[in-house]
C-alpha cells in the first residue's frame, strides 16, 4: 500500500467514525488520525512509522508525517475549527472567547506550507486539511490547489494535496 493511500484510508476512516469523538483541539484530532494509521501500519505489518510534531523546514515543524524506511513520504498540516454551537454560553463545552479557534491567515499558510514542502523536497506527498466542524469558514472560496468537500450536514473539509 503507497504512503498516500494509508493516509487517505485514514482519513475516510476519521470521516466515518467522527461522531464517536469529542474534540476540543487540533491536537486531539492528530493524535486520533496518528493511533490509527500506527493500527494500519501494525495490522498490515508495514515499515512505515508515524510521528506528529516533526521538524521539516527549519524551524517548522509539521503536525504529522509518515517515514518509510526513514523518509518522509507523507507530511500533513491539520487545523480544527470546532462548531460554534458548542459555545459555553449556548450550553456548550468551549468557551466563548475561543471562537474563532482558526484564522484564514494560517490556513493559507498551511497550504502554502505544504507546497513548500513538497517543492523542496522534503516530503514525497503533502496535505494541508482543515476540518470546519460548523461550517464557519466554508462560505469562503477555496484557495487555489483546495477544494472544500462537505463531510456531514454541518461540516466540511478544505482538502489541499500537493505531490511531485
Amino acid at each position: 500500500m503507497k504512503s498516500s493511500d494509508l493516509f487517505e484510508s485514514a482519513i475516510e476512516w476519521l470521516q466515518q467514525n467522527y461522531s464517536n469523538y469529542r474534540f476540543y483541539t487540533e491536537r486531539d484530532i492528530v493524535w486520533t488520525v496518528q493511533t490509527h494509521l500506527n493500527s494500519e501500519i501494525t495490522r498490515h505489518n508495514m515499515p512505515h512509522r508515524v510521528f506528529n510534531d516533526y521538524t521539516l523546514l527549519q524551524k517548522r515543524r509539521a503536525d504529522l508525517v509518515i517515514l518509510n524506511n526513514n523518509i518522509v513520504e507523507i507530511a500533513a498540516e491539520f487545523k480544527y475549527e470546532p462548531s460554534h454551537n458548542r459555545n459555553a454560553d449556548l450550553c456548550g463545552d468551549i468557551p466563548k472567547g475561543k471562537f474563532p479557534v482558526v484564522s484564514w491567515t494560517e490556513v493559507e499558510k498551511d497550504i502554502h506550507r505544504v507546497k513548500d514542502y513538497v517543492s523542496s523536497k522534503y516530503a514525497k506527498v503533502a496535505y494541508s486539511i482543515l476540518i470546519d466542524e460548523g461550517k464557519w469558514f466554508r462560505r469562503k472560496p477555496a484557495p487555489v490547489g483546495s477544494e472544500w468537500i462537505d463531510w456531514m450536514e454541518n461540516m466540511s473539509i478544505l482538502w489541499s494535496k500537493q505531490q511531485t
